[in-house]
């Protein structure tokens, strides 16, 4: 199942009471709703996925934390979070943002 058949079927399933509306109309709002951007976001839940992020990603981890991926002054790949931390531990993460996703 795709993310548009998907949203479809939420759609369908809270707006459409015993199939009165149309399948084409919550097509046409999943269609919407990813025309304005909303894609769903990405869950990592292995310390593989996660150093496969590139430089510049943000994450939310398990707890609540957001932790961003970046080189420290001795060019070594680190997890910072805005308390200092540099210790990442807490999975699954929800990717918040990744500089190619940006693009």
């Amino acid at each position: 199942m795709n993310e548009r058949d998907e949203l479809a079927g939420i759609v369908r399933g809270k707006t459409c009471c015993s199939g009165l509306c149309a399948e084409s109309q919550s097509e046409q709002t999943a269609d919407a709703i990813l025309a304005a951007g909303y894609r769903k976001p990405r869950t990592i839940s292995t310390i593989e996925e996660l150093d496969a992020l590139p430089i510049g990603a943000v994450v939310l981890d398990s707890i609540g934390d957001p932790w961003a991926v970046a080189w420290d002054a001795g060019g070594f790949r680190r997890y910072r979070n805005p308390n200092g931390a540099v210790n990442f531990a807490n999975l699954p993460a929800t990717v918040l943002h990744s500089p190619e996703a940006a693009s």
